[in-house]
């Protein structure tokens, strides 16, 4: 029994290293992206350990879904949100992105600008959150 008591400590102080060794590599620090076209297609990720490992796997995404449409990419990092807002009209190709501290912030704002957007355009119309996230897998 003893042993196994000590087999178990061995364990979790092997895998507090580990997880210590594995935030010191990235300077405790986690990236987002989010890829996106017009019409409010998207490819999003979350707790990648470098901007470039983000921005290419949310880039890879978007290119998959949007038919041959370019992407554009906006990345975030360490407790930052990022909110996509898009029309409810499927003829109308208005998407708006922001950036905050809480997805809730993110989403406020990214609605308040794609609605603005649309009141450019026509009388009526909406927008809905197509997607929220933070870099460092937070989702509030």
């Amino acid at each position: 029994m003893k042993l196994l008591g000590a087999l178990a400590s061995l364990i979790t102080i092997i895998t507090g290293i580990y997880f210590i060794m594995d935030r010191l590599d990235t300077g405790g620090k986690h990236y987002g992206a989010l890829s996106y076209v017009s019409n409010g297609v998207y490819g999003s990720v979350w707790q990648q350990d470098s901007s470039s490992e983000a921005k290419n796997i949310s880039l890879k995404d978007c290119q998959l879904q949007s038919k041959g449409k370019p992407c554009k990419t906006r990345l975030i990092q360490d407790k930052e949100c990022i909110s996509l807002a898009k029309s409810t009209k499927r003829n109308l190709q208005i998407v708006a992105i922001s950036v905050d501290h809480s997805t809730a912030a993110a989403e406020n704002s990214a609605l308040k600008s794609c609605n603005k957007k649309i009141k450019k355009r026509e009388k009526k119309g909406s927008c809905t959150i197509a997607t929220s996230i933070c870099a460092d897998g937070r989702h509030s």
